[in-house]
């Protein structure tokens, strides 16, 4: 089974970014996070940004790769058949 998730520290990061942002009731947020280059995760200044990160427990994060770490998690909102997909591969892995 290939899975869109293949490197550990990746599925660590998205996962827990994924449980900040339901701890914060803040899936629509971020599914529907403007794409456009006017609009992004690392600029901007909303409260929903500050929070889903002040709940993070992986440290490991510059500005960039939490951004990128959001959009993971938007692919993911917007597609959780392939969210389950993802924690079901790695069930077996850790």
């Amino acid at each position: 089974m290939t899975c869109k998730i293949e490197h550990e520290d990746t599925y660590i990061a998205v996962k827990d970014c994924m449980d900040s942002i339901h701890k914060v009731n803040a899936e629509e947020f971020v599914r529907d996070f403007p794409s456009d280059r006017r609009n992004n995760f690392s600029l901007s200044l909303d409260t929903k940004i500050f929070e889903i990160y002040s709940n993070l427990k992986y440290e490991g994060h510059s500005g960039a790769s939490y951004a990128c770490t959001l959009r993971e998690c938007q692919y993911f909102l917007s597609y959780p058949n392939e969210w389950e997909a993802v924690l079901e591969y790695w069930k077996t892995k850790l």
